[in-house]
C-alpha cells in the first residue's frame, strides 16, 4: 500500500494555493477529536498564502505527497525555517547562542488516505531533507489527544541517530468571546464555560482618544514596519529562547490581508508597544465562523493600564472586522494581566512543544524548560 506514494519537495510558486487549502482543511475536519468537540481551523487561499507565501524564506519546506495510482494530493506538510537564540543569565554576564531549526507546520492527510502510511512518508522526507540542507533539529507543538506528537515519535525512533524529547509544556489558552451563539455553534461549551463567558461583555466603548500625557493608540501604519522589527528583536536578550525574526519576512507579513495591528506610542510619539492577529475560520458541527488567532505581541514597555488599553482598542477592531473572537496558546513571553484586565479569560488546554534532534546534534539547550519563551504562531 505504501508504494502507492510519493513524498516530493515542491516549488509553491507554481502551484494552486487553494488545492493545499482544502486539503487541510479537509484533514483538519475529519479529525476525531475536531468531530467530538468543534472547533477546528478551516484554511483557504488567503491564510495559506500568509503562512507558507513569503517570497523571503529562501530555505522554506513543502512536502507534498501524491497517491500515484489517481494522481491526487495525498498529504501536506510545511516547513518553516528559523532562528532560535538562547540566553544563559550568569552572575555578571549573559551567554547567547543561535541555533537554527526548521519547524514543521500545519502537516495534513486526506481523509481518503489515511492509516496508509502518508504521514511516515511526510516525516521520513521531512527528517531527510533537512539533514540534506544542514539542519540539526526542528521542533514542532502538538495537542496531547491527536496523532501528530505520537507520529513523530514512532517516525523519529526507525531513523538511528533521531533523538525526541519535550521541550516544555502550554497549558493555557487565552480567549476573548464578543458572539457567544455564534461560538456555541461550532464550539462544545460546558455550562459553567458558558456562564463564564457570559460575564464577559462585547466591547462597546468607542476607540480610546489619546490619553492627556499624549500617548496614543490607533491601527498600524507602513511607516511603523521598522519599528515592530526592533521591538521583536529586544526578546532576543531579553528572553530565556526567541526567534529572530527575519525582517524583510517579517515586513511582507505585516501588509498581508487579514492582519490586525494596534500600536502604542509614548509621548513622543514613537511606537513602544503593539498586538497583532491574523484571522482564521473555526468551524464544527457544520458551521463556520471567523475568528482572530493573536500570534505577535510587545507590552513589555508599557504599564499594566496603557497594555489593557492597547488590548481593548485591539478587541473594538476585531469586532468590527467581523471577528466573533480571538484567542492564542499562552507561551509565556508576555504579561497575562493586561488581557485578563481587558476581559480575556485563560481555560486550561494543554500543547506539548516537542524537540528533534538529528543524529551528533546537541540537545542541551532544549532539556530545560524556559521560564519565557517567543514563539511565534506562523
Amino acid at each position: 500500500m505504501a508504494n502507492e506514494y510519493r513524498a516530493e519537495i515542491i516549488d509553491l510558486k507554481k502551484e494552486n494555493p487553494e488545492s493545499f487549502a482544502e486539503l487541510i482543511t479537509q484533514a483538519f475536519l475529519s479529525d476525531e477529536l475536531a468531530q467530538e468537540e468543534g472547533t477546528t481551523v478551516v484554511f483557504d487561499a488567503m491564510t495559506f498564502r500568509r503562512l507558507f507565501g513569503s517570497p523571503y524564506l529562501d530555505d522554506q519546506l513543502i512536502i507534498r505527497v501524491m497517491h500515484e495510482p489517481s494522481g491526487t494530493m495525498a498529504g501536506f506538510m510545511g516547513g518553516l525555517p528559523r532562528t532560535l537564540c538562547f540566553n544563559q543569565k550568569n552572575k555578571n554576564s549573559q551567554q547567547r547562542e543561535q541555533v537554527r531549526v526548521m519547524v514543521p507546520s500545519w502537516a495534513a492527510v486526506h481523509p481518503d488516505h489515511k492509516r496508509k502510511g502518508v504521514g511516515s512518508l511526510m516525516v521520513s522526507k521531512f527528517i531527510e531533507e533537512i539533514s540534506a540542507r544542514g539542519y540539526t533539529c526542528s521542533y514542532a507543538i502538538f495537542e496531547p489527544g491527536q496523532n501528530g506528537i505520537d507520529l513523530g515519535k514512532a517516525t523519529a525512533d526507525r531513523h538511528s541517530g533521531v533523538e525526541s524529547i519535550k521541550w516544555f509544556d502550554i497549558n493555557w489558552f487565552i480567549i476573548r468571546v464578543f458572539d457567544i451563539p455564534a461560538v456555541r455553534k461550532v464550539m462544545k461549551l460546558k455550562f459553567y464555560e458558558r456562564w463564564v463567558i457570559r460575564l464577559v461583555s462585547p466591547p462597546r466603548t468607542p476607540s480610546p482618544k489619546p490619553m492627556k500625557n499624549g500617548q496614543g493608540i490607533r491601527l498600524f501604519k507602513p511607516e511603523d514596519k521598522q519599528r515592530i522589527v526592533e521591538l521583536l528583536d529586544e526578546y532576543a536578550s531579553s528572553k530565556d529562547a526567541a526567534i529572530i525574526k527575519n525582517r524583510e519576512d517579517l515586513t511582507w507579513y505585516l501588509d498581508q490581508p487579514g492582519i490586525i495591528c494596534c500600536v502604542h506610542e509614548d509621548h513622543t510619539g514613537k511606537v513602544n508597544g503593539f498586538v497583532l492577529a491574523w484571522e482564521f475560520n473555526f468551524a464544527g458541527f457544520g458551521n463556520t465562523i471567523p475568528f482572530g488567532w493573536l500570534d505577535l505581541i510587545h507590552v513589555d514597555h508599557l504599564s499594566g493600564r496603557s497594555a489593557a488599553d492597547l488590548i481593548r482598542f485591539f478587541n473594538i477592531q476585531a469586532k468590527q472586522a467581523g471577528w466573533k473572537g480571538v484567542q492564542t496558546p499562552y507561551i509565556p513571553y508576555f504579561p497575562i494581566k493586561p488581557f485578563l484586565g481587558a476581559n480575556y479569560l485563560t481555560f486550561p488546554k494543554k500543547m506539548i512543544v516537542q524537540v528533534f534532534g538529528l543524529k551528533n546534534s546537541d540537545l542541551s539547550r532544549f532539556r530545560t524548560a524556559p521560564h519565557t519563551c517567543f514563539l511565534d504562531w506562523r
